[in-house]
C-alpha cells in the first residue's frame, strides 16, 4: 500500500470515529418550561396549556415570568381583531429563566376578542406552551352602580378599578338601616359576602335581588361602634368568560387612644390630668397605649425631632415607646407632648410624656396627684408643687403653720392608680432658708383613705444640722447659716416593699423638731421614685 492510499484510509477512520462521539453526546433531555404570572392570573386551560380571563375595562400589562433549561422564544398567533393588534410583547426571546410583557390595549368594541400567546423552547427536544386571553364586552355581563339610588344620610361611594365600588357607612347608622346597588346583568349572577379577619362577621343580614335589579343589604346594628368591614363580591359566568364586581363596605367605628400601662399616671376620663412618667434611665418597647377602630396604616406617628428623647412605634394596634438616652440631669425632667393623628377622621390623640430626673424621680404635679394637710390653718397646698426646680431665690415655696403646736402636722400624698411605681417620697425644704426643715417624721401607707394606716417609719431621723448648713467657701456673710441650697437637699422616706396608693407624712412643731426653733415648716417641691436597693 502506497503512502497516499494510507493517508486516506486512516482519514476515513478517524472521520467515522469523530460521527460516532458526535452522535453518542447528543443531549435528548426534554427541555423544561413552566410559565407563571403575578397575581396568579393564569388558569390551566389542559394539555399543559394555560389560559387567562381578562375584564372589558382591562387594559395595561401582563408579567410574565418563565422558567427553562433552554433558549426560548415567544410569539403572537390566532388573534382576533387583527386591525387592532391588541396584543403585543415587550421581548420575543429569552434564555433560562427570564419574563416578557404582555402589552394588552384597550377594548374599545362590543365584540369579544380571544389572542393566544405562544412560548416554545429551542433545545434539541423543544416544548410548547399556549397562553390563551379571553376578554370580552363584560359590562354588559355584568355591571353595577348607584343610578337611581337614594343612599341613606351620610353615606359616601366611590367607583374604584374595573367598575368596583367603596361604600363607607357613618358610625351613626342606626339599626336594621338597609342599603342597596343596582345591578344589571344578563346572567344571574351569583354574591358572595366576605368578613377580613380579627374585624367583626355577619354584620350585612340579608342580601334580597329585587325585580327592579336592585340588591338590598340589611346592616345590623353596631352596638359597640367598632370599625367593621365586609366584601360583596357579584360573579356572572358564561362559558370561558367570568366576570367579577366588587362592593367594599366600610363602617366606621369611634376612633380612640387607650392610654395605659405601668407608666400612666392621673385620669383616663380626663387626658389633661394625665402622663407618661418614665424613671431617667433608657427604657425599650414600653406600651403606652392601645388603638381601638384605627388600624395601623392610618395613624400618623409624629416627626422624628434631633433633640428628641424617644421614639414611638406601633405593632399589632399597640402603641410603644422606647427612651433613646437617659435623662443625667438632676434639677430638670424631660417632658414632651406626644401627638398621634388619625389619617381618616383627623382627629389628634395627646398625652404628655415626662422622664424623671437622675436620682431624685418626679415632681409631684398637681394635675395628676393630691395632698392635703392635717391639723394646719393652711389647707391650699397649690404652690406646694409647682412642677419645676428652680435653681434661684425667687422659687416658689409654701410656709405651713399651725395653731395647736401640741399636734402634729400631717402630709397626705394620693401616689394614683401606678402607685406601684414608687417607693419613696422625698420632700425639699425651701432652697434659700432651709432651717423650718423636720429633724423627724413619721411616715405611713394605706390603699384605702379609710383604712388603718400602717406605720413605716416611726420619729425616724430625717435633717441634721450639717445636712442644712451652708457648707461652701467662708465668708462672713453665708458663714454658719441655713441658706444658699440652690443646688436643693432632698431626704428620701424610703416605703419598702409594701406599697399603698396613700401616703402620711407626720412631723411635729418645736424646737426639737425644726432648727432655730422654728414654728413652721417651708417647702419647696415634693417628688417620688422608685428607688433600687
Amino acid at each position: 500500500m502506497n503512502m497516499k492510499k494510507l493517508m486516506i484510509l486512516l482519514l476515513s477512520v478517524f472521520t467515522l470515529y469523530s460521527c460516532k462521539n458526535d452522535v453518542e453526546e447528543v443531549d435528548w433531555t426534554v427541555d423544561t418550561l413552566a410559565i407563571t404570572s403575578e397575581g396568579n392570573q393564569l388558569q390551566d386551560a389542559g394539555d399543559g396549556n394555560l389560559k387567562m380571563v381578562l375584564p372589558t375595562e382591562f387594559s395595561g400589562v401582563i408579567k410574565l415570568n418563565v422558567e427553562s433549561n433552554n433558549p426560548w422564544i415567544a410569539e403572537v398567533s390566532d388573534i382576533t381583531i387583527q386591525e387592532e393588534q391588541w396584543i403585543t410583547l415587550s421581548s420575543a426571546e429569552g434564555t433560562g429563566n427570564g419574563t416578557f410583557d404582555i402589552n394588552i390595549a384597550p377594548n374599545n368594541s362590543a365584540i369579544d376578542r380571544i389572542g393566544s400567546v405562544v412560548v416554545t423552547t429551542t433545545g434539541n427536544i423543544p416544548v410548547k406552551k399556549t397562553i390563551t386571553l379571553i376578554q370580552g364586552n363584560t359590562d354588559d355581563m355584568l355591571s353595577i352602580g348607584f343610578d337611581g339610588i337614594v343612599l341613606p344620610e351620610d353615606v359616601t361611594v366611590k367607583e374604584g378599578l374595573y367598575g368596583s365600588w367603596n361604600m363607607v357607612l357613618p358610625i351613626g347608622f342606626s339599626t336594621d338601616q338597609q342599603i342597596s346597588v343596582a345591578i344589571s346583568s344578563t346572567v344571574n349572577p351569583s354574591i358572595e359576602i366576605t368578613y377580613p379577619e380579627g374585624l367583626p362577621a355577619d354584620w350585612l343580614a340579608e342580601t334580597t335581588l329585587s325585580e327592579t335589579s336592585r340588591v338590598t343589604f340589611t346592616v345590623t346594628a353596631n352596638g359597640l361602634n367598632e370599625y367593621r368591614e365586609a366584601l360583596v363580591t357579584f360573579t356572572s359566568k358564561s362559558g370561558e368568560v367570568e366576570v367579577k364586581k366588587t362592593l367594599a363596605i366600610s363602617q366606621l367605628g369611634e376612633e380612640d387612644i387607650i392610654w395605659g400601662g405601668n407608666y400612666f399616671q392621673g385620669s383616663i376620663e380626663d387626658l389633661n390630668n394625665a402622663e407618661i412618667i418614665l424613671p431617667s434611665n433608657t427604657l425599650q418597647d414600653v406600651k403606652i397605649a392601645d388603638l381601638k377602630n384605627i388600624t395601623v396604616n392610618n395613624i400618623e406617628l409624629p416627626e422624628q425631632e434631633e433633640n428628641d428623647w424617644f421614639t414611638v412605634k406601633i405593632e399589632d394596634n399597640q402603641v410603644f415607646i422606647t427612651t433613646i438616652k437617659e435623662n443625667s440631669t438632676t434639677n430638670k425632667e424631660n417632658v414632651k407632648e406626644l401627638v398621634l393623628k388619625s389619617k381618616l377622621s383627623k382627629e389628634e390623640f395627646k398625652i404628655t410624656v415626662r422622664q424623671c430626673m437622675k436620682g431624685y424621680g418626679t415632681i409631684l404635679n398637681k394635675k395628676l396627684w393630691t395632698v392635703t394637710a392635717e391639723g394646719t390653718t393652711k389647707t391650699d397646698l397649690t404652690k406646694l408643687y409647682d412642677n419645676s426646680w428652680s435653681t434661684s431665690s425667687n422659687n416658689v415655696n409654701l410656709q405651713l403653720n399651725q395653731k395647736d403646736k401640741s399636734e402634729s402636722l400631717n402630709l397626705i400624698i394620693d401616689l394614683g392608680e401606678q402607685h406601684s411605681n414608687y417607693n419613696a417620697v422625698g420632700l425639699m425644704p425651701r432652697l434659700q432658708w432651709t432651717a423650718p426643715a423636720p429633724r423627724k417624721i413619721s411616715v405611713y401607707i394605706c390603699e384605702q383613705l379609710n383604712d388603718s394606716w400602717t406605720p413605716i417609719i416611726n420619729e425616724g431621723e430625717y435633717y441634721s444640722e450639717n445636712d442644712l448648713r451652708y457648707l461652701g467657701p467662708y465668708n462672713e456673710s453665708a458663714a454658719n447659716l441655713f441658706d444658699n441650697h440652690y443646688e436643693g437637699i432632698i431626704k428620701w422616706a424610703k416605703l419598702g416593699e409594701q406599697t399603698g396608693r396613700y401616703v402620711k407624712v407626720s412631723m411635729k412643731y418645736g424646737s426639737e423638731n425644726t432648727f432655730y426653733g422654728s414654728d413652721f415648716f417651708c417647702f419647696d417641691e415634693i417628688f417620688v421614685t422608685k428607688l433600687s436597693e
